[in-house]
């Protein structure tokens, strides 16, 4: 078994979706229990090497045990 890169912080109550070959991890809690986040974070992978990447697009409300479904563009339309 391989892992993957660390988290750019400890997190609980996250959520987490899949978007392409693209995996998000979106709010939660730090660990250390302080505040809610309303950051996203990215992960990525090329050849092989994954890394985070922190979106700077956030939630315009910082949330934990938030749900979060993806729903494909041509559902909106």
């Amino acid at each position: 078994m391989t892992l993957g890169p660390a988290l750019p912080k400890a997190l609980r109550g996250s959520s987490m979706i899949e978007l392409g070959d693209n995996l998000y991890i979106i709010g939660g809690k730090s660990n250390d229990g302080s505040a809610q986040q309303n950051e996203i974070h990215q992960l990525s992978c090329i050849s092989g090497l994954c890394s985070w990447t922190t979106l700077t697009q956030q939630l315009k409300v910082a949330r934990e045990w938030l749900v979060a479904i993806p729903i494909v563009d041509t559902f909106c339309h």
